[in-house]
C-alpha cells in the first residue's frame, strides 16, 4: 500500500521543508480544537514515518514543526508544496487529519469548516475527502464484530478462580494476569495511535493469557 511513499523517499529526505509543513498543518488542525493531545501527536509521528521521513530526523522535524505552527497561523503556506504531490500521497495525509479531528471522537463546526478549506487548497474532491472522513469515523467499529455463541458464562466463577490461583501462587494464574496487565498498556497505546491492526491481534493475545487464569474461559 505504501509503495507509492517508498518511491519518493529520496526526494524526500533532500528537503525536510516539505515534513516539516505538512506537520505544521497537523498540528494546526490538532490545535484547533484548543486541546492538543499526546494521542495527536503520535498520530501525527506516525503519518510523517508512514510518508518517507525516517526515524532519525522524526523528532528535529516535529520540534521545528510545532515552531514555525505556532507563529504563523496561515495554513496556505504549510499546503503549498503539498498541493502539488500526487493524489495518494495527499490522501494520506487527509487521512491523518480526520484522525486528529476524530481524536475526542467529535468534529465541531470550525475544524468542519476548516476541512472545507484544505479540501480546495490540497486540490482534492470533496467526494473523495468525504469518503475518507466516513472511513476514519467508522475505523474502530467496522474491525469490531460482535456475536453470540450460544453458550453463557458466571463472570464470578471466573473471578474466584482467578483469586485463588493468586493466592495460591499459581504459575499460570500468575503469569497471565501478568500478560493481561501489559497487553492492557499496549492496546492503549495502539489506540492512541490509531493502530487499529495491532489492537485487534493484541486483544487475542489478552484473550489467550486471560484463558490461563481460568478453565471457566472458553476458546469461543
Amino acid at each position: 500500500m505504501f509503495d507509492i511513499f517508498k518511491k519518493d523517499k529520496s526526494d524526500h529526505k533532500k528537503d525536510d521543508n516539505l515534513y516539516i509543513n505538512i506537520s505544521a498543518l497537523l498540528i494546526h488542525v490538532a490545535k484547533i480544537d484548543e486541546n492538543y493531545s499526546e494521542q495527536e501527536k503520535n498520530i501525527i509521528k506516525k503519518t510523517l514515518l508512514e510518508l518517507g521521513l525516517s526515524n532519525q530526523d522524526l523528532d528535529n522535524v516535529f520540534k521545528k514543526s510545532e515552531e514555525i505552527e505556532k507563529n504563523s497561523n496561515q495554513i496556505l503556506e504549510f499546503t503549498k508544496e503539498v498541493k502539488n504531490k500526487n493524489e495518494e500521497f495527499k490522501i494520506k495525509i487527509v487521512e491523518a487529519l480526520w484522525k486528529i479531528i476524530y481524536a475526542d471522537d467529535v468534529s465541531d463546526m470550525y475544524e468542519a469548516s476548516l476541512m472545507r478549506r484544505l479540501t480546495g487548497l490540497l486540490y482534492l474532491d470533496a467526494k473523495i475527502v468525504g469518503d475518507i472522513k466516513n472511513k476514519i469515523k467508522n475505523e474502530l467499529e467496522a474491525s469490531m464484530i460482535l456475536f453470540y455463541t450460544g453458550a453463557s458464562r458466571s463472570s464470578a466463577t471466573i473471578i474466584d478462580d482467578q483469586v485463588t490461583g493468586m493466592r495460591s501462587n499459581k504459575t499460570d494464574t500468575i503469569e497471565g494476569l501478568h500478560e493481561i496487565k501489559n497487553s492492557s498498556y499496549k492496546i492503549k497505546e495502539f489506540l492512541l495511535k490509531g493502530d487499529i491492526q495491532k489492537v485487534a491481534s493484541e486483544l487475542k493475545l489478552s484473550w489467550e493469557a486471560k484463558k490461563k487464569t481460568s478453565k471457566s474461559i472458553s476458546n469461543m
